[in-house]
């Protein structure tokens, strides 16, 4: 109910501009961006502590 509401709310709006939506393969390249980006913090967080502990 109130995804609905929201909907008829943003249609209502004259300045709300609306996002196109993502293909798959956008998904799937983003979602691999998103893998990466992480895996690199964990790899920072692990190098940090190792450093840390000498």
């Amino acid at each position: 109910m109130a995804d609905a509401e929201a909907i008829c709310e943003a249609v209502s709006r004259p300045n709300m501009r609306f996002v196109a939506l993502k293909t798959v393969e956008q998904q799937a390249i983003l979602s691999v961006h998103r893998a990466r980006a992480y895996s690199g913090e964990f790899d920072h967080s692990v190098r940090r502590h190792d450093h840390s502990a000498r």
